[in-house]
């Protein structure tokens, strides 16, 4: 199973979910935001500070973000997972 997240580059992560519309539907709630009106990239590394990312995410960083709400990340090869460090 493939899960996803929304990410505000340097800031927070903004919606997860099991499907990409289900991240954006989550993004969008926050950010008050329609998803035809919402900006985003789907690569992290050439994504500018501040904007919006939609990359996958591993099933640990998912269900952390279910249990928390907020959660400290990283990326690597574009997929987000906790950060551990």
């Amino acid at each position: 199973m493939t899960f996803y997240v929304v990410i505000q580059k340097g800031i927070c992560i903004f919606g997860a979910g099991i499907t990409k519309e289900e991240a954006l539907d989550q993004a969008c709630e926050w950010t008050d935001t329609k998803i035809t009106d919402l900006v985003y990239s789907e690569s992290y590394n050439s994504a500018d500070e501040d904007s919006f990312v939609l990359i996958e995410c591993t099933e640990r960083l998912y269900s952390e973000i279910c249990l928390k709400g907020s959660v400290l990340y990283t990326v690597d090869n574009n997929i987000a997972d906790i950060d551990i460090d």
